[in-house]
């Protein structure tokens, strides 16, 4: 199988600058947000926006109120009008400034939680996404890996930031046209003067916002291989090789470093210059004072009878507005600037992805005895259809690679027959049981699982099989859970359980642990109470073996991690473990042989051979010379 992402070099191809979005794709993406934002942030967080559209009018209201006041105060001293009159004003705008302020406080509150809940929304579609689309994909076919990679980090952010913004910069919205109508009252040269002055922080928003965009997808990949590198000398499954041979030194300088160097000195670079010309355009933007107070001066010195209510009411005003204007536009253009990670975003579903019988979300979002009271009672998905297995002349590559991995293959594996699939490294047997699970679609050819296309039909098909993984899962979970989660819609007999542990050698292994079933295991259980590979195998084929209604058993190196005693034991048990049904299994032990009635003996892609064991050990071909080389080293 191709590799997921290859190493980054001086020779890659740059990143896909996607930058630049049509206003019918922008409108859309605007429109697509609001809604994401209303389903993630929830019906409180809504209504606190809604209200927000009200609390607009406030920066206005108060501007007005502060010129009032301030003539009121005036007319106290002078004479002309009563002492209530400018407490009045001075309890109405002090009401008002509590209220927005109370508003505000409320309004950060949910802005705090909103902002973990839209996270959380593009986390869990993104896993919902990757646990649904096609495998092809996943070996990243159209840039999958590293678009959901780069979504995971920069762009997920980025996304939710952005969306969880566009209730703001509507209600700023609001509350610059309503203080705009109140300086337009004193002279509409203030409102083109606050404009002007934040255009360069606009203007300047727009280009850093695009320039941190392109480098954040130039350096995507860099990114991906300096965690990759950093997980390969930490994590647990290979921190014995590295410490074992001194691998860190070489992971950190030769790995590790340069893809960290890379991006910190890029990345730096770029702030840096960013840094120095928000100063100057913030220099730029201080000048609204002078200017707008200058005019105001102007405006009480031509007409007196204005009095020091306008000038208050400018000072105030012109400070809102310049701050709703920093707010409005630079909030407009970094959406605008943004708009590429949203779009990143919602390109993930655009990926083809595998039919399922339920949203992966609900079924996420539930619990195992919810699960278990929902599960659909399916044995087959058409109890007619015999449980066979049938390939013709299917033909197969991997995305980026330069061979065929499977060659005009053609076999029929009949309801009930035991077969083992056999042959050296890279000869087809695990790209055999990828199309087989509908993993991949074939080329050319045809596939099918009980009469039906596996690769059209997954849920169905697979409603049918089950299955034990080469590379098996490893659940952090109760014993009973790792073995359950299977079939969740069996019920969880105890008893029933057991007897079948005791078939595939898992018993022993629940019968030592302090709460048998119910114990916790796995790296990062609460006691370190984690199995060794062959204990975890054997739990591996126990819980293949529980979907009891499943017809076809499927076996991929179902023996690999255990020792020739417990393979022994898994072997005469073949039987009762596989109970009647149709069985496949892939193994590059050759003593599975003796259990099963016929032998598919793969190489080059190809079925070289196929019949019984004692068949092919009589024609002396390639399989003879497997069993012969195993062989003698138990003699």
């Amino acid at each position: 199988m191709s590799a997921v992402l290859k190493p980054p070099s001086s020779t890659a191809a740059p990143a896909r600058d996607d930058a630049h979005i049509s206003p019918r794709e922008f409108f859309a993406l605007v429109g697509r947000s609001l809604a994401v934002s209303y389903k993630a942030r929830g019906a409180a967080s809504c209504a606190v926006s809604a209200i927000g559209f009200a609390f607009a009018l406030a920066p206005s209201v108060l501007a007005w109120l502060m010129g009032v006041f301030t003539d009121a105060v005036q007319g106290v001293f002078e004479g002309t009008a009563p002492a209530g009159s400018a407490f009045a004003m001075l309890a109405a705008l002090m009401g008002v400034y509590v209220a927005q302020l109370g508003y505000t406080c409320l309004r950060s509150y949910f802005e705090q939680a909103d902002s973990e809940r839209m996270m959380r929304y593009i986390r869990k579609r993104t896993l919902s996404i990757t646990c649904r689309v096609r495998m092809r994909h996943i070996d990243n076919e159209g840039g999958f890996a590293e678009r959901s990679s780069f979504v995971d980090t920069a762009a997920g952010l980025q996304a939710a930031g952005s969306m969880q913004q566009i209730a703001l910069w509507m209600q700023n919205a609001v509350a610059f046209c309503a203080l705009a109508v109140v300086l337009a009252g004193v002279d509409a040269w203030m409102i083109v003067i606050v404009v002007v002055t934040a255009l360069p922080s606009v203007i300047l928003t727009y280009a850093q916002e695009r320039e941190r965009y392109r480098l954040s997808r130039s350096l995507a990949r860099t990114s991906a291989f300096a965690q990759m590198y950093y997980q390969d000398a930490t994590r647990f499954q290979t921190l014995q090789e590295v410490r074992f041979n001194r691998i860190f030194p070489y992971v950190k300088a030769r790995k590790w470093q340069p893809s960290v160097d890379e991006v910190i000195l890029k990345d730096g670079s770029m702030k840096r210059r960013h840094a120095v010309a928000n100063a100057c355009a913030d220099l730029f933007s201080g000048s609204v004072y002078v200017l707008v107070l200058a005019l105001a001066a102007a405006k009480i010195y031509a007409e007196p009878a204005l009095g020091l209510g306008v000038f208050t009411l400018t000072l105030s005003g012109a400070a809102q507005m310049q701050s709703l204007v920093s707010q409005l536009f630079t909030g407009a253009t970094a959406f605008v600037a943004s708009a590429p990670y949203i779009q990143d975003f919602f390109s993930l579903e655009d990926f083809e992805h595998e039919p399922a019988a339920e949203a992966p979300d609900r079924i996420a979002a539930a619990t195992p005895d919810r699960i278990a009271a929902n599960a659909p009672d399916v044995r087959s998905p058409e109890p007619s259809a015999p449980a066979d297995i049938v390939f013709e002349n299917v033909r197969f590559t991997y995305p980026g690679a330069p061979d065929e991995a499977l060659r005009g293959v053609s076999v029929t594996v009949r309801e009930g027959e035991r077969v083992a699939v056999v042959g050296r490294n890279g000869s087809g047997k695990s790209t055999f049981v990828n199309l087989l699970c509908g993993f991949y679609a074939p080329d050319s050819g045809k596939v099918t699982v009980s009469g039906l296309n596996p690769y059209e039909n997954p849920v169905r098909v697979r409603a049918d099989l089950s299955a034990v993984f080469q590379d098996f899962a490893r659940y952090e979970d109760t014993i009973r859970e790792n073995i359950a989660i299977s079939a969740p819609g069996r019920a969880r007999d105890d008893a029933a359980m057991m007897s079948l542990a005791k078939k595939t050698g898992a018993s022993g292994t629940i019968a030592s642990r302090e709460k048998g079933l119910d114990d916790v295991v796995g790296s990062y259980s609460e006691r370190g109470n984690n199995l060794s590979g062959g204990q975890w195998q054997r739990v591996a084929i126990t819980r293949a073996a529980w979907r009891s209604r499943a017809r076809i058993m499927l076996l991929d190196e179902p023996t690999s991690a255990l020792d020739p005693m417990a393979e022994a034991e898994i072997y005469r048990n073949f039987s009762d473990i596989v109970e009647g049904r149709t069985a496949l299994l892939v193994s590059h032990r050759l003593g599975i042989a003796s259990q099963v009635d016929r032998v598919l003996v793969f190489d080059g892609g190809r079925i070289v051979e196929d019949g019984s064991p004692e068949e092919l050990i009589a024609a002396n071909g390639l399989f003879a010379e497997l069993y012969r080389s195993q062989a003698q080293w138990y003699r």
